[in-house]
């Protein structure tokens, strides 16, 4: 898929919140090249803070032997930039998630238990932003894996 399509189909999976060209195309990229924790540890977009909160949910896969979900904020550039005309609110306007459309959003992936002959815990990052209450309240419901 291209970087471009992909782009496109991540705006359309959080209901047009933002527009196409405030999509860090690179920043998209990368959280969908995604596939194993080895890849996101190895990845320099997620801070140490983030690659620890996904090897908990990893050892909790493994020990449950389900499917974990791991959200976060926790990566070192913005995936959806402000818009120009937005006011700068809050103490940290260089956060990654200062962008109105998506301050109270966070990444989300699907950590699955390790499987026989893997070097790695497989690790899916989903398009789709979540808000982290709703997260916590039980209220989404997570789509199924293909």
């Amino acid at each position: 898929i291209s970087d471009d399509k992909l782009a496109q189909e991540f705006v359309k999976a959080n209901g047009g919140d933002f527009e196409l060209d405030e999509v860090d195309r690179d920043v998209l990229a990368t959280l969908w090249s995604i596939g194993s924790l080895d890849d996101l540890n190895g990845s320099e977009l997620f801070l140490d803070v983030g690659k620890q909160a996904a090897a908990r949910s990893a050892e909790n896969a493994n020990s449950m032997g389900a499917v974990q979900v791991f959200i976060t904020q926790s990566i070192n550039r913005p995936l959806v930039r402000r818009r120009q005309d937005e006011p700068v609110e809050g103490s940290a306007p260089n956060n990654p998630f200062a962008a109105a459309a998506v301050q109270t959003q966070f990444l989300l992936f699907r950590v699955m238990p390790l499987r026989t002959g893997q070097a790695s815990p497989h690790v899916q990052f989903e398009l789709a932003l979540h808000d982290e209450a709703l997260y916590r309240n039980r209220m989404i419901a997570l789509p199924q894996a293909p």
